[in-house]
């Protein structure tokens, strides 16, 4: 029981992470509406992934191959 006690919290902190950039944009067809619509740019998008990414990095001590820079010049 303890454990679960213990658990939970990281459930919930994974949960909201993942929500997030929901909650902030919406579901990704309400965010490709929002960018065909010009209220926000898929630079604004993408730099939110790219946060959210980075936090969630140090969060899992995961390594991930960032090829960020690039992104952002695509976007």
């Amino acid at each position: 029981m303890d454990k679960t006690l213990k658990f939970l919290p990281f459930i919930l902190w994974l949960i909201h992470s993942f929500l997030l950039i929901w909650i902030h944009l919406g579901f990704p067809t309400v965010i490709a509406k929002r960018i065909r619509q010009r209220r926000i740019t898929s630079y604004e998008v993408v730099r939110l992934y790219i946060d959210r990414i980075r936090s969630l990095q140090s969060y899992l001590n995961v390594y991930i191959d960032e090829r960020f820079d690039r992104t952002l010049i695509e976007a």
